[in-house]
Parts: structure tokens; C-alpha cells; sequence
């Protein structure tokens, strides 16, 4: 069992180690199954960034995400 102090410390501090505000946008590259989402999709609910959702083999095309 993992406790929620540990993971919401490190998001704390991606949170002011990357300065990621509102402004910002983070592309949720791997499904939503895959384990690292739930990171991605938390860190954007800390900081209030949008997150993108990359379409299916269209990861690595970051330019076609900015808006």
C-alpha cells in the first residue's frame, strides 16, 4: 500500500521544479491504462495546465499539438 503523502510530495515538487502553470499544456502521450497517466493526469490537475491527448502514432509529432 503506498501512502498519499509520498506521490502528492512529488507532484508538489515537479510542480515547482518544472514552474508548469495554467498557461501551460502537457501531452498525455501513453493510454490511459498504462500506469504513468495517472502522473500526467494528476500533475495537470495541480497545476490547471491543458492536457492534450495525443491521437494514436501521433506522439512524437508534439508541433501538431500546439494550439
Amino acid at each position: 500500500m503506498l501512502p498519499h503523502d509520498g506521490p502528492v510530495n512529488w507532484l508538489l515538487w515537479m510542480r515547482s521544479a518544472f514552474a508548469v502553470t495554467s498557461s501551460d499544456a502537457i501531452l498525455m502521450e501513453g493510454g490511459s491504462g498504462f500506469d504513468h497517466s495517472v502522473w500526467e493526469c494528476f500533475f495537470r490537475l495541480i497545476t490547471g495546465a491543458k492536457l492534450v491527448i495525443a491521437e494514436a502514432g501521433q506522439e512524437a509529432d508534439w508541433e501538431s499539438y500546439r494550439t
